[in-house]
C-alpha cells in the first residue's frame, strides 16, 4: 500500500494522482507504517486543498471506483526506478 501510494505521488507507472497517493498513504499508514504519514503530511503541505476531502480519515475514491482504464492500474501495478 505504502508503495503504490509512492507510485500515485510522484506518477511512477501509473499516472500521478495525489488523491490516490493519500488513499493508499492512509491505508498504510492506519496499519502503522511511520513513513506514510511522513509522505501524507508532505503532500498535505503542497496541496492544502486536499485536506477538506479529510475528516477522521481520507474519504477518496478506490481505484475501482474511478474505473481506471488500464489493467495494471487496476491491479495496483507500478514501476519503481
Amino acid at each position: 500500500q505504502y508503495n503504490l501510494g509512492i507510485c500515485y505521488k510522484n506518477g511512477e507507472g501509473v499516472p500521478q494522482d495525489n488523491e490516490q497517493a493519500l488513499y493508499w498513504l492512509q491505508k498504510s499508514a492506519e496499519q502503522g507504517y511511520k513513513d506514510a504519514s511522513k509522505q501524507i503530511e508532505e503532500i498535505l503541505k503542497k496541496r492544502p486543498e486536499l485536506k477538506s476531502h479529510m475528516g477522521n480519515s481520507l474519504n477518496f475514491y478506490s481505484p475501482t471506483e474511478k474505473n481506471l482504464s488500464n489493467p495494471k492500474e487496476e491491479q495496483g501495478y507500478c514501476k519503481m526506478q
